[in-house]
């Protein structure tokens, strides 16, 4: 496996103006009263509304997204495996293009959002009124993206097992999410619908395998849970296939438990099987095993 040979380090610069000021000491009544703590903390004060600003974080996020699908998180960038490198920079070059337009409208809307916001804290317009400069803060907005080979020193080895590790886990956060929007889901869906929740981790770990013995056999495993999933038809909200692809997911989904499939331990084949032969549906009945969205409770199997 050569990360390094493989892969390119992408860096994506999201930068915007914070909407904030330093605080000074004048801004503190002479009681020692602060203001609200949305208006002024830790020295700074919030000079402008940040819901105005909320379009550029978004932005940034949906960066990363793309980046993670097609590799993982390393020295404060992504490594992207180098196939999937052109189509990644393509959805950059698109986010790029949505943040100039953010920043025009940002610009455009300016006025109207800092005298709302004035009006909105009367009160304290002592504290956050500030002469703000347009161009000034325009030229605090920008988007770009730097691409970096990376290789390791000479002596010096390149920790490969780091990055598989991470890859793994973001995997694994991927599984969770996955898992707990079918635990969810009330309704009958089609075999497309349930066959979309393995793509993104399949996408990101047969970019990024290389020669990995784990994330290999990790792979293998959703292709193998894929080829159980009915190609036609519509699946019923109580098909056992559901528990069965939930079963998966959340095993990937937690480390400890993801390492019996790593080590060759449990495989899909067996939990396709569940105990004894049983259909993972029928065992989970027998032994009053609960299915639940971990936003209100844990999954357990």
């Amino acid at each position: 496996m050569e990360f390094h040979n493989g892969c390119t380090l992408v860096h994506p610069r999201a930068r915007k103006w914070g909407g904030e000021a330093k605080a000074l000491d004048t801004d503190y009544v002479v009681d020692g009263e602060l203001p609200p703590s949305n208006l002024l903390k830790r020295g700074q004060k919030a000079v402008f509304p940040a819901s105005a600003l909320t379009p550029f974080d978004t932005l940034r996020k949906k960066a990363e997204r793309v980046l993670l699908t097609k590799g993982t998180r390393f020295a404060g960038g992504f490594l992207v495996a180098n196939e999937a490198l052109e189509d990644a920079l393509g959805q950059l070059e698109q986010i790029k293009g949505e943040y100039s337009e953010a920043k025009t409208k940002f610009l455009a809307d300016f006025d109207t959002n800092l005298e709302n916001w004035l009006a909105e804290n009367a009160e304290h317009q002592r504290v956050i009124r500030q002469i703000l400069d347009k161009d000034y803060i325009g030229a605090k907005f920008s988007f770009d993206v730097v691409l970096l080979e990376i290789s390791p020193k000479p002596g010096h080895e390149f920790d490969e097992e780091a990055i598989s590790s991470s890859v793994l886990h973001e995997v694994g956060v991927l599984c969770n999410t996955a898992a707990d929007a079918l635990v969810d889901r009330k309704n009958d869906m089609s075999p497309a619908s349930l066959l979309s929740k393995l793509q993104p981790m399949m996408t990101k770990l047969n970019a990024m395998r290389f020669n990995n013995g784990r994330l290999t056999r990790l792979l293998d495993q959703f292709e193998e849970l894929e080829k159980a999933i009915p190609v036609d038809g519509v699946i019923k909200k109580d098909d056992p296939i559901i528990g069965h692809v939930v079963s998966f997911l959340s095993t990937c989904g937690s480390e400890r438990r993801l390492e019996s499939i790593l080590s060759g331990e449990t495989s899909v084949k067996t939990m396709l099987q569940g105990a004894h032969g049983k259909l993972i549906a029928e065992v989970a009945e027998e032994d009053h095993i609960v299915i639940t969205s971990r936003a209100r409770g844990r999954s357990s199997f």
